[in-house]
């Protein structure tokens, strides 16, 4: 019987204990209280923070519909996914079934983004781990295999029966898994856009291509590709064209690839009808397809998070979205790698297969490309290439394209990880310079880091900013809360998060909020019909909602008008 490598599973669990323990010692404990939600209210992106949890509040109090993701209060009287507020849908969904046996106040958000940091360093880990059994590892160096007895024995010595443990391997991997955990790809990500912090889907989908996929079965690779790509979209449908894209490079030259393709697409998709994906109205492309992008400048732009580069100018600020500065410690690294690589093959007298390098030239270059989208941008400078509209239309169902730089940085800092163990015969000397490279790494990201800690550990107690007595009064007295139109306006109101919570406090439903994607025009037109049709003199449980000064009715509706904390309510 062969040898089982322990060594992976405990590089798994050691890489994500780590990461774990770095996440606590930076957002401290304090948001793990599933019943202290006042935090949630004071995000460092406060407006998006406070939709992905009113969105989890809403859905617990609506009815259960089928699709299960539904919720009827928010868009009333239409119904939309959960997966639209961004409020993580298989927490949403489960917590939502709990929520008898809850308290009142319940918030997962805390705990969502622990699991994430401690899953992100588990399979940082052991794809690490396995990247430098895959590639081989110096013999006599400190690995040590327990037989079948019991007994210890060096790694140049054979044994039928038993396990083996890589002890600098596994020593050199869990630390790596601290280079992602402190990264500010991941750092920034974290209660800013909360459900993009499971940035551990992207690497387990490069682990199961890079080290796992071969040995699978057809009926294992069914399995495990599908389980990623339902777990994408359940979590935030960002990462399922990353998933997928990983998943093509995966099944490359290999007949049985176009099998769980198929079979991942079906479940994505059947899974999507679950929660009522198709259901809400909202748009699904995006006139911002271009600005939400990767600059071609990004790998060396630090954007000011750096201690020791200044940020480089941008086409757009929104171009934040396509950060890629993966840090000076892993350019480092990463030299220190390409160095050993080259030596490597060129020792072995190996050529580099162009078969081999197909997939890996194929990721780098489909993904830095949709990154960038159509319009290629370097600095401030920029040129669109012109695209059929059908394309173009179907690219912006994921407008914040600068998102797809990820698995590129990812794959780069495995690398960089990997070879960089690979460059000394000495192994406690590839831990040292590991070690020193991660001190560089969170001295550079330090100051950001110590933001980031002040403000999530700060203890917070919300008050709603509407104080006029007569808010009392009108939750009272109606049911419903319309928005005039145009219901764009609760995307750029400042108001709009004070009125989604004052509406969810008191039971009231609404008729636009601010959702991850702006509502279609049939909003704005049923506004329209509704007041053309002088529904409003009938309805005696609706009051509305003005978020634009300048945007009162023309016409003379009959409405009292009052300006209430800066609100205007029409009533």
């Amino acid at each position: 019987m062969n040898k089982k490598d322990t060594g992976k599973y405990i590089a798994f669990f050691a890489g994500g204990i780590l990461s774990a323990l770095v996440f606590l010692l930076i957002f401290g404990i304090r948001i793990l209280d599933v019943t202290y939600d006042d935090w949630l209210f004071f995000g460092m992106n406060k407006k998006d923070l406070i939709q992905h949890y009113m969105g989890f509040v809403n859905y617990k109090k609506s009815p259960w519909h089928f699709p299960i993701g539904l919720t009827d209060n928010i868009i009333y009287p239409h119904s939309i996914s959960v997966m639209y507020t961004d409020s993580i849908p298989l927490f949403a969904i489960i917590f939502k079934l709990l929520s008898p046996v809850l308290p009142e106040t319940f918030q997962y958000f805390g705990w969502f983004s622990l699991i994430c940091a401690f899953l992100l360093g588990a399979f940082a880990g052991v794809s690490i781990y396995s990247g430098i059994r895959y590639v081989g590892g110096a013999k006599g160096t400190g690995n040590i295999v327990i037989d079948g007895m019991g007994s210890a024995k060096g790694n140049d010595e054979e044994t039928d029966m038993g396990f083996s443990l890589d002890v600098p391997a596994i020593i050199y991997s869990s630390i790596s898994a601290l280079f992602f955990a402190t990264s500010i790809i991941y750092l920034h990500r974290v209660f800013w856009h909360t459900a993009l912090s499971a940035q551990w889907i992207v690497i387990a989908a490069i682990y199961v291509w890079l080290f796992k996929d071969k040995e699978y079965t057809l009926k294992k690779s069914v399995l495990v590709w599908g389980l990623l790509s339902v777990t994408a979209l359940l979590t935030e449908a960002y990462f399922l064209p990353m998933v997928f894209g990983v998943m093509v490079c995966s099944v490359i030259g290999r007949l049985k690839g176009i099998i769980p393709l198929i079979t991942s697409a079906g479940a994505t998709l059947l899974s999507g009808y679950i929660i009522g994906m198709f259901y809400g109205g909202v748009n699904g492309s995006d006139n911002m397809l271009g600005d939400v992008s990767f600059n071609y400048n990004s790998f060396i732009n630090s954007m000011g998070y750096s201690r020791f580069l200044k940020g480089l100018p941008l086409l757009s600020e929104l171009q934040y979205e396509g950060f890629s500065y993966l840090g000076i410690a892993i350019y480092v690294l990463l030299i220190l790698a390409v160095f050993t690589f080259v030596r490597t093959k060129t020792r072995a007298k190996e050529k580099l297969r162009f078969i081999d390098a197909l997939p890996f030239l194929l990721f780098f270059i489909c993904f830095t490309v949709f990154a960038g989208s159509p319009k290629i941008s370097f600095f401030t400078r920029s040129f669109t290439i012109p695209l059929p509209g059908f394309i173009k239309s179907f690219w912006s169902i994921f407008r914040s394209t600068g998102r797809m730089i990820w698995p590129v940085c990812f794959l780069l800092m495995l690398f960089a990880l990997i070879f960089s163990y690979k460059a000394f015969s000495k192994k406690y000397i590839s831990v040292i310079v590991l070690v020193l490279a991660l001190l560089l790494q969170v001295f550079e990201n330090s100051e950001y880091i110590s933001e980031v800690s002040a403000h999530y550990k700060t203890d917070y107690k919300y008050e709603s900013a509407l104080t006029d007595p007569a808010w009392e009064e009108i939750a009272e007295k109606y049911d419903h809360i319309m928005v005039y139109y145009p219901t764009i306006a609760t995307h750029f109101s400042p108001t709009t998060e004070e009125v989604m919570i004052f509406a969810s406090e008191h039971d009231m439903s609404m008729n636009a909020i601010y959702l991850s994607r702006e509502m279609t025009d049939r909003y704005d037109e049923e506004v329209k019909e509704y007041f053309d049709n002088k529904e409003y003199l009938t309805d005696d449980k609706t009051c509305y909602l003005f978020l634009m000064n300048e945007n009162l009715p023309e016409e003379d509706y009959g409405l009292n008008y009052y300006k209430l904390n800066g609100v205007i309510i029409g009533t």
